[in-house]
């Protein structure tokens, strides 16, 4: 499942995303193959106005109608802006591993 945001001039300016892996093939923020891993990406200049919290939080309501019990992502450790609203909208600390923390949401 993946949301894409676009801006008045039709420009895809962010995007995010969800998928399911399984114990051979993990992304970095695997915790179960029963949750999917959360992706999210913003354009350098729309950073910083809100865009990111909205497209979580309309990926994590997708998430919970579709049936999942949860979501789970990586971020680097470095992005403490992020940490901050992952932690605003639900996400628990998981584990850290190197200069990357994992991140989970149940609902």
């Amino acid at each position: 499942m993946a949301l894409i945001a676009v801006n008045q001039q039709g420009q895809a300016v962010g995007a995010v995303w969800y998928r399911l892996f399984n114990e051979s093939e993990k992304g970095y923020g695997f915790v179960s193959p029963d949750i999917p891993e959360l992706g999210i990406a913003i354009v350098e200049g729309e950073r910083g106005k809100g865009l990111g919290k909205q497209l979580l939080i309309e990926i994590i309501k997708e998430a919970k109608r579709a049936g999942y019990i949860g979501l789970s992502l990586s971020v680097d450790l470095k992005n403490t802006g992020a940490i901050r609203l992952y932690h605003q909208l639900g996400f628990e600390d998981k584990e850290t591993e190197g200069t990357s923390k994992t991140m989970l949401c149940l609902f």
